[in-house]
């Protein structure tokens, strides 16, 4: 039942459908009702989707009736037809209600979704066929930013933008809001999930449980910001404009490595402080219009072929010392010639490189780093806090 994006009018029909073979809209409706209809049945009788322990019995089972109800939904409507009706209103509502729209950023695959209340994911979801990003504003400055799980599976029917780490905007939001009770703050996943939120959280609310994260926005509850809508969403555009700097959306997706590495090279803190300067002299809140001047990023970057490549070279012509692997996953081979010129002793600048203990790699484990670190000198730590700042010390 992992249907999400329904192609609810001849226009999105025309727009995408031929992407998934899909050329009619009745097709998209016959789509939706069988998507309902196997929520509804799973829910009743069955463990939730994201559990493993009677996915055999659950497959038997649909497997089983589901051609019965493919040929003849209308069979079927008993258990289909709430959920249907809440999708359909929900996506009508956002379509032509006078309190919501529907506001696109094709360059950076960001959709801005405005409702009074939080809706049915299909609802949402429906309205940003093409994006990846998806910043859903409800009323009282209530928010949520969600990284779409096309970022997460291989989407062959059109290209998709890579996922960047929400942390640094996450260390933005917080630092704009006033006001707030004491432990509410912005909270991202990681990047590396399904489909990870950026959204406010109250103390002793505790992190959504998984079946808030993996059920739909009306399911959770929502802490009104400080922070005006107009500002955020320039705040979230300019964060997406300015990570996606040279780089262009692929069919195919990302693997992980690649969405390590652009992450890794992307200056947040520079971003970071442009962002609170520009904050702290009232250029945010001069209206819709307001948005934080991009930095130039260095080094730029662009897509060739399928990997991004860095265009510019290092402020100087400093030499990249052997490596016995590939490298840092926090630091890209221009900061490691950086660090080897002017961060350690001559004598060692040029020798030979290796890689000891890493978390990507070994783990996140303080007794593993101690042990791999054993008797290694001189050695360089470099740590990637969870705002994107990045550390270390030499010893």
């Amino acid at each position: 039942g992992d249907f999400r994006e329904a192609f609810l009018s001849p226009e999105y029909v025309a727009q995408h459908g031929a992407a998934d073979g899909l050329r009619s809209i009745r097709d998209a409706f016959t789509a939706l009702k069988l998507a309902c209809w196997v929520n509804t049945v799973e829910k009743r009788m069955f463990s939730a989707p994201y559990e493993t322990k009677d996915c055999e019995v659950k497959m038997g089972y649909f497997l089983q009736h589901f051609a019965a109800v493919l040929q003849d939904p209308e069979s079927a409507w008993s258990d289909w037809q709430d959920e249907y009706r809440a999708v359909v209103g929900g996506f009508d509502a956002l379509a032509q209600g006078a309190d919501c729209g529907v506001d696109t950023v094709k360059k950076v695959g960001l959709t801005i979704l405005r409702c009074p209340e939080p809706l049915h994911y299909y609802s949402l979801f429906s309205h940003t066929v093409g994006s990846d990003v998806v910043l859903s504003i409800y009323d009282h400055q209530r928010y949520e930013v969600e990284c779409k799980y096309t970022q997460f599976v291989e989407v062959h029917s059109r290209p998709v933008w890579p996922r960047l780490d929400m942390a640094p905007l996450a260390t933005v939001l917080n630092s704009i809001e006033v006001g707030l009770p004491p432990g509410c703050a912005w909270v991202a996943n990681r990047f590396t999930e399904t489909g990870p939120l950026l959204r406010l959280q109250r103390e002793g609310e505790g992190a959504l449980t998984k079946a808030q994260r993996y059920g739909h926005p009306c399911d959770r509850p929502f802490t009104p910001s400080s922070i005006p809508e107009t500002t955020l969403a320039a705040i979230v555009t300019s964060f997406l404009e300015y990570g996606l700097q040279g780089l262009r959306p692929r069919r195919g997706g990302w693997s992980w490595a690649e969405l390590q590495a652009i992450n890794a090279q992307v200056p947040w803190q520079a971003w970071v402080n442009t962002v609170l300067e520009q904050h702290a002299c009232g250029e945010l809140t001069s209206g819709a219009g307001a948005r934080p001047t991009l930095l130039p990023m260095s080094p730029s970057r662009r897509i060739s072929g399928d990997h991004a490549v860095s265009l510019a070279p290092p402020l100087q012509p400093y030499t990249l010392p052997a490596l016995s692997d590939n490298g840092s996953s926090i630091l890209c081979k221009d900061d490691i010639a950086t660090l080897a010129a002017l961060a350690v002793p001559a004598r060692f600048a040029q020798a030979k490189w290796s890689l000891a203990y890493c978390t990507q790699r070994d783990g996140i484990s303080l007794h593993t780093l101690y042990r791999k670190a054993a008797g290694k000198a001189p050695s360089l730590l470099v740590i990637k806090d969870n705002g994107g700042f990045i550390f270390g010390a030499y010893a």
